[in-house]
């Protein structure tokens, strides 16, 4: 199930790729957005935010509330991604 939605999904996803911090975090307090939005593959950005060893936005979006049980086309968690890659 993907459950984007729309270019608010992307958004979020691309800020973290683009290491876009100061972005992301703006974005999450200024608006009701879900953490746990996927992008086509099915990562979310704490997915994406662990893939690319963005450690502060990682616990940035753990703070805000983004699941740690959303698995990723891979049927990886967040965690078990860390782990894979040695975090």
């Amino acid at each position: 199930m993907n459950n984007n939605q729309g270019k608010e999904a992307t958004s979020l996803v691309a800020l973290v790729h683009a290491g876009s911090y100061q972005a992301l975090r703006e974005m999450v307090n200024r608006q009701e957005v879900n953490l746990d939005q996927t992008d086509e593959v099915l990562n979310t950005p704490l997915h994406v935010a662990v893939a690319t060893r963005q450690h502060n936005m990682a616990v940035m979006l753990l703070n805000q509330g983004a699941s740690i049980d959303r698995k990723d086309r891979e049927g990886r968690t967040a965690l078990q991604l860390a782990r894979s890659l040695g975090e």
